[in-house]
C-alpha cells in the first residue's frame, strides 16, 4: 500500500464521521425551523452527507477542497450567527430567553474540525510524496550561493 493511501486513513475516517455527525446536527435543527431556512438546512444536510460518502470511496484533492471550502465557510456562517456569539448567549440568559443554541455551536465546532481534517487531507499527500521522494534520493540539498 503506498504512502498517500495509508497517511489518508486516520484524517479520512474522522472527517467522514464528522461531516455524518454535521448531516444530523442540520436535520435535526431543521425540526426546530420552517420555510427559507428549513431548506437551508436541508441543503446543507445534503451536502454534509456528500463529503461523507464521497471520502471512503475516493479522498481526493477535489473532495478534500470541497471539504476545506465548505467548513470554512460553515465557520464564518455560524460566527456570524447571533445566537453562535457568547454574548448572545448572555444577553439571552439576562433576557430570560433562554440559553444558548446548543446544536449551533454543536455545529461551529463540527465545521472548525472538518475545516482543520480537510486542510490536514490535503497537506498529508505532499508530504508523503516529498518523503517518498527524498528516501529515494531524487531531492538532494544543494548548496545556495
Amino acid at each position: 500500500m503506498p504512502a498517500t493511501t495509508r497517511a489518508y486513513g486516520i484524517p479520512r475516517r474522522a472527517a467522514t464521521v464528522t461531516a455524518g455527525l454535521s448531516a444530523l446536527v442540520h436535520v435535526t435543527m431543521l425540526t426546530q425551523h420552517t420555510g427559507a431556512l428549513a431548506l437551508v438546512l436541508l441543503v446543507l444536510a445534503m451536502a454534509c452527507l456528500g463529503c461523507a460518502v464521497m471520502l471512503p470511496r475516493s479522498p481526493g484533492r477535489r473532495e478534500w477542497t470541497v471539504m476545506a471550502v465548505l467548513g470554512a465557510t460553515m465557520v464564518i456562517a455560524h460566527l456570524a450567527w447571533p445566537s453562535s456569539r457568547p454574548m448572545a448567549d448572555h444577553m439571552n440568559d439576562i433576557h430570560g430567553q433562554g440559553g444558548g443554541d446548543t446544536a449551533m455551536h454543536l455545529a461551529l465546532v463540527l465545521a472548525a474540525a472538518e475545516t482543520l481534517l480537510a486542510l490536514i487531507g490535503l497537506l498529508v499527500p505532499v508530504r508523503a510524496r516529498y518523503a517518498s521522494r527524498t528516501r529515494a534520493g531524487h531531492l538532494t540539498q544543494e548548496p545556495i550561493h
